[in-house]
């Protein structure tokens, strides 16, 4: 019995190891609790096995397929052979003409909503652009709100070449005595930023973002600007992908999966070349892989259900092997590598589900972890975080520590990893999720329903100045820096948009020097140049996007 159970043990497997694997969601996870049920009954010694299909697999002996065993006559079987045999040949020929995962998958309407992919711009073309629109005779009115600094964002610092007049409630403005639209600022019927071309005709904020520079050259007359982000590939991973990390010309994107207590999984995709990412193989992991994070041959990932590190060797990318795990404090949501040591931001309470959004609990902790031997991580200090700690950034000899619940940035010492230190504390806002550093610099989300961003000069740590403010167009969820520039990606107005990280105007605003729409609601983006990795997710799906960044 001990030989079928192991049998079939490699042959589900090997199902989860294809690229189809999780088209039938609810087939997949059918497949996995089987797989769990066989592996605990091997581990037990052969106890009995729940599972009726697995049951009906384990009774024949000969190998015969379970769908022949329902007739005891060779003619029923043949008949029965070959209905199944016309299923399965249509089913693979829809699935080859719709759901391939190994080539890239172009955007598609989804029913009661625009898909519309608007690709970032050179900062050159975009300031040719707006020349066109001021010479055109249009005319921009804003009022200072988020909407009229999201719309400027979109344009960059090509924002100052537009032919805008800003509409304020002071009686004394010049904007009054030179504007006639401005007469009529106090209408609150009046949804601003508002565009008024020469014809008479006029559009307000409730225009789509996604589609303004075709409206605008449609217009105008002006050329459409032309992108320098282009999307390459889309392609579906496991429903609740939470993490993804990319290293050489591999990407490994972590998931919690259909049922989260039936456990989660660890993709790795051949990625060298974008257009076509390719499914190498599939780990099944614990209950909730949170965050994954890549150093050198090695993967590291935190689980928030069980409370572990689990470490694996990928110097064999097809072939990941999980060399050890330890457990950390309770529910780490967060990881980042330097050097010998790995920095986990944890939760801290016990009391709640590990999947219940931001939930109410006492402070957190950074944990931090000697990785000298990644057969032995070993946990070597800690210190007492603000409430539910979403994310970490480490550089040299201090660490970042951003709290949702309790709106705290956390400067620490960690030049002594045994004995972390409190540098500052710093009060941004409630719902604070992400943070990116680059350069001198230090950005974090705050008040992710206005859509907002700050940049903190971390030159002196011990008093962080008042941070520069970006805007993007709504809400941000999650931050990456690279060579100079930040990214971010935004939900739910699905936008992917660039910051040029030394790039703020006299009012020390922040603007994005790029944007594109992403397919799904997106929740965690990495970058490798010059490519930007995207997960996104729309109800029960979630795809790995794949951008070109010219």
């Amino acid at each position: 019995m001990a030989d079928d159970y192991e049998k079939r043990i490699a042959e589900i497997e090997t199902l989860v190891a294809s690229g189809d694997f999780w088209l039938d969601k609810n087939k997949a996870q059918e497949l996995i609790t089987e797989l769990n049920q066989l592996k605990r009954a091997v581990a037990g010694g052969g106890s009995a096995i729940t599972n009726k299909s697995t049951i009906a697999s384990m009774s024949d002996t000969n190998s015969t397929p379970r769908f022949l065993l329902v007739s005891g006559s060779t003619k029923n079987t043949v008949l029965v052979l070959i209905f199944f045999g016309i299923v399965l040949l249509s089913f693979l020929l829809y699935i080859f003409l719709t759901h391939n995962s190994v080539v890239p998958i172009l955007p598609k309407p989804i029913p009661g909503k625009v898909v519309d992919v608007t690709s970032a711009i050179p900062q050159d073309t975009l300031a040719n652009f707006a020349t066109c629109l001021k010479d055109s005779g249009a005319a921009f009115y804003e009022n200072g709100n988020m909407e009229s600094v999201a719309e400027k964002s979109l344009f960059g610092v090509a924002s100052y070449d537009l032919p805008f007049a800003t509409c304020t409630t002071d009686e004394t403005s010049v904007t009054k005595s030179k504007f006639n639209f401005c007469m009529y600022k106090s209408d609150p019927t009046i949804r601003y930023p508002v565009w008024v071309f020469p014809d008479g005709t006029q559009f307000d904020n409730s225009v789509d973002r996604g589609n303004l520079f075709t409206l605008l050259s449609q217009k105008t007359k002006c050329s459409l600007p032309r992108p320098s982000i282009a999307s390459v590939a889309r392609i579906s991973v496991p429903p609740d992908t939470t993490s993804v990390a990319v290293s050489g010309k591999y990407a490994y994107v972590v998931s919690y999966g259909v049922d989260r207590e039936a456990g989660g999984s660890l993709q790795v995709f051949d990625v060298s070349d974008p257009s076509k990412p390719l499914l190498l193989h599939t780990t099944l992991l614990k209950h909730g892989p949170q965050a994954i994070t890549v150093s050198g041959k090695y993967a590291y990932i935190v689980d928030v259900a069980d409370n572990l590190l689990e470490v694996f060797d990928i110097s064999v990318p097809s072939k990941p092997t999980r060399i050890a795990e330890m457990s950390t404090l309770l529910r780490p949501h967060s990881i980042v590598v330097q050097g010998k040591y790995a920095y986990i931001a944890s939760v801290g309470s016990a009391n709640v589900k590990a999947y219940l959004p931001f939930p109410k609990q006492e402070n957190g902790y950074l944990q931090i972890i000697d990785i000298s031997n990644p057969l032995k991580p070993l946990s070597v200090g800690q210190i007492s975080v603000g409430e539910y700690p979403t994310d970490v950034e480490v550089d040299s000899h201090y660490a970042y520590v951003l709290s949702h619940n309790s709106g705290d940035l956390q400067i620490l010492d960690v030049s002594i990893p045994t004995d972390p230190s409190l540098v500052s504390n710093t009060y941004i806002g409630l719902d604070s999720i992400s943070l990116a550093l680059s350069g001198k610099y230090l950005y974090v989300t705050i008040s992710a329903a206005q859509g907002q961003i700050l940049a903190f000069d971390i030159s002196n740590p011990i008093k962080p100045p008042q941070g520069r403010l970006g805007v993007t167009p709504s809400r941000p969820v999650w931050l990456f820096s690279s060579d100079g520039n930040v990214y971010s990606v935004d939900r739910p107005s699905k936008i992917f948009q660039i910051f040029n990280a030394t790039q703020f105007d006299d009012q020390s605003h922040l603007y994005g020097t790029a944007g594109i729409s992403t397919y799904g609601n997106p929740v965690r983006v990495f970058v490798s140049q010059p490519y930007a990795y995207i997960i996104s997710e729309e109800e029960k799906d979630s795809w790995l996007e794949i951008f070109k960044i010219q």
